[in-house]
């Protein structure tokens, strides 16, 4: 029973824990997510800008650069342990200073004279590049963590089936050792117990010429069998004595 329930305790403790590495893959998933839409919030706000010549256009651009931080700054976090993710996020946020400096900065930049509006303008379809490679790593990021994901999942059911696997034998051999348990009290102590009050039976209705089962035993039958022989010897007295 013990080794069953240490069992029982030690694969909950397993699938705890590989529901608390589901949730932090989770979490690494929305932050990436959350990530590629402040860049999308700011290359948005860029875009506005850049049609309509208005600076209130630009308000997606500063609170999905803040956001970004905000993002990123957290996944960093979260992968920590994890050397190949922490390079390719160093190759993300290398693709966001480049989109923020060579396209993103200049527009804004050129768009404040009316003399370069039409030359920011012109710079906008070289974003696209820039845009496409920060999607793509971050797709990279979020693919690794997806192949986590399935890889974590397999080895909780895996434990888990073989958790019920274990207990189930645990459970089988339990009962198999009380059967045997009560096989051998039956046996031992049952069984000679029966067959000592069957002597004092008889050995009340005056039969004295009985072998009183169990003398001899170190136990406590032994020591309730010796109570008898001492009944039947002094029975046996008590006739010579008559």
């Amino acid at each position: 029973s013990i080794i069953v329930n240490i069992l029982s305790w030690t694969s909950l403790s397993y699938q705890q824990t590989a529901n608390g590495w589901t949730v932090h893959t989770y979490e690494v998933l929305q932050g990436v997510d959350r990530i590629v839409a402040a860049m999308v919030d700011r290359e948005t706000g860029v875009r506005g800008y850049l049609l309509a010549g208005n600076e209130n256009f630009l308000e997606p651009y500063k609170a999905g650069q803040e956001n970004y931080k905000k993002s990123f700054d957290e996944v960093v976090r979260l992968t920590s342990d994890n050397a190949t993710q922490q390079k390719r996020l160093a190759e993300l946020d290398v693709l966001v200073k480049g989109w923020t400096d060579e396209i993103a900065s200049q527009e804004i930049a050129l768009m404040k004279d009316p003399a370069t509006v039409e030359q920011a303008r012109e710079i906008g379809g070289a974003g696209k590049k820039w845009m496409d490679s920060i999607r793509a790593k971050a797709a990279e990021i979020s693919g690794e963590e997806a192949a986590l994901l399935t890889q974590r999942a397999t080895t909780a059911l895996e434990a888990a089936d073989s958790a019920r696997i274990r207990i189930l034998q645990g459970a089988v051999a339990m009962i198999a050792a009380v059967a045997m348990l009560l096989f051998l009290l039956q046996k031992s102590l049952v069984a000679p117990l029966v067959r000592i009050a069957g002597s004092m039976r008889t050995l009340a209705d005056g039969n004295t010429g009985i072998d009183v089962p169990g003398v001899g035993r170190s136990d406590e039958v032994g020591q309730m069998a010796a109570a008898v022989e001492v009944f039947r010897q002094n029975a046996i007295a008590n006739k010579k004595l008559e």
